[in-house]
């Protein structure tokens, strides 16, 4: 076997049919790990970090694959050098490319990585249960495991009606009078499909405009205001329109929007990119009745899967039925300096108070 680094989009760019072909072979439910992610995220941000990608081959054949950035965290007398996954917070699943999920390509990847020297922290942040990578390193003794938080997603496989009727009976009554409400108001609510670019851009605009106000109002900043994260969702949804893998929707109560939501159409199911609401129309609970209509459209398609991805929120626990964890993994190089931060990071992680206190300081998030 033989490993090489790729440092530039061109040269990845000439493999990406294979890595896509081994993609759809190994792990299709996947979208973080499409060329197309790959090359939209490295196209906005190679300005901001360094990019570059692992491939190993078997012969002529590509056999895995590990895309990922450089970010550096300097003290006062010594600096400190991180990998992560490439896409940041906005990659779901954190996972490597390989073939077959195999243990002997995975540990020929991870052999190759180390043999570069220019990483102290490797950290993937958000590893499905069951992937290989957990029990590889577990059993290497410079890794850390950490049950980080759940994937969630509505299970609709015993049917929709068992399925409400496993949800809170308040919340249902509390929705029924919020429709009635919103249809006396304002009209009939329908949900309406969002198709072709030019359309997709301005509900984007939108989407953007209703989620900075949704968080302004909870006096927190929102990712959209970075407008290398805006043009880089705008690209992705586009390209993903084109591969007709995009389904984007608008709920409106008469005339008036009340919440949107841009969503991908895998092999196994329904998954929620981005959803946001109106905040004008809080008090009416739009993304509780975005989330009923959407499961209902699913109903009608026979489609028994709705993946939230992960992060835990009220929001999610009133709907989800179906939760599993999700996994940090940390490799340290080993050195004291490095096993020093590593566990001065989980500190930080685990204390509300000293984190706020580092962000202000450092900038650290």
């Amino acid at each position: 076997m033989r490993a090489q680094w790729i440092k530039s989009q061109s040269e990845f760019e000439s493999i990406s049919q294979k890595w896509d072909e081994l993609l759809v072979q190994t792990d299709p439910t996947n979208p973080f790990l499409s060329s197309h992610f790959i090359l939209t995220w490295w196209k906005h941000y190679k300005d901001r970090y360094g990019i570059k990608i692992l491939v190993l081959y078997e012969g002529y054949d590509l056999v895995a694959g590990l895309p990922l950035y450089e970010d550096c965290f300097s003290f006062p007398f010594q600096s400190i050098r991180f990998l992560y996954y490439l896409g940041g917070a906005v990659a779901n699943y954190t996972e490597p490319l390989v073939k077959g999920r195999r243990p002997d390509y995975l540990g020929a990847l991870f052999q190759w990585l180390h043999t570069e020297k220019t990483w102290d922290i490797l950290h993937f942040k958000n590893v499905r249960h069951g992937h290989p990578l957990i029990e590889f390193s577990i059993k290497n003794s410079s890794s850390f495991v950490i049950q980080g938080h759940m994937n969630w997603a509505v299970d609709l496989s015993q049917g929709v009606d068992s399925y409400f009727k496993s949800r809170s009976k308040k919340l249902l009554k509390d929705l029924r009078s919020k429709r009635k409400q919103l249809i006396r108001e304002y009209g009939a609510i329908s949900l309406l499909s969002i198709s072709g670019e030019d359309k997709i851009k301005e509900h984007l605009k939108i989407y953007r405009d209703c989620s900075v106000q949704s968080f302004y109002s909870r006096a927190q900043k929102n990712n959209f205001e970075d407008m290398l994260y805006f043009n880089f969702f705008q690209d992705f949804l586009i390209l993903m329109e084109q591969k007709r893998k995009l389904r984007a929707y608008i709920l409106k109560a008469g005339a008036k929007i009340l919440a949107l939501s841009f969503n991908l159409q895998l092999p196994n199911g329904f998954h929620w990119l981005l959803t946001g609401f109106n905040q004008e129309f809080h008090h009416f609970r739009p993304g509780y009745i975005l989330t009923e209509e959407t499961i209902r459209m699913l109903e009608n398609e026979k489609q028994a899967y709705y993946n939230w991805y992960g992060h835990e929120s009220f929001f999610k626990l009133q709907w989800c039925n179906k939760i599993e964890p999700l996994y940090r993994i940390k490799m340290v190089r080993k050195s004291l300096f490095n096993y020093g931060c590593h566990y001065a990071e989980e500190l930080l992680r685990s204390n509300s108070v000293l984190k706020k206190w580092a962000k202000r300081l450092y900038g650290v998030s």
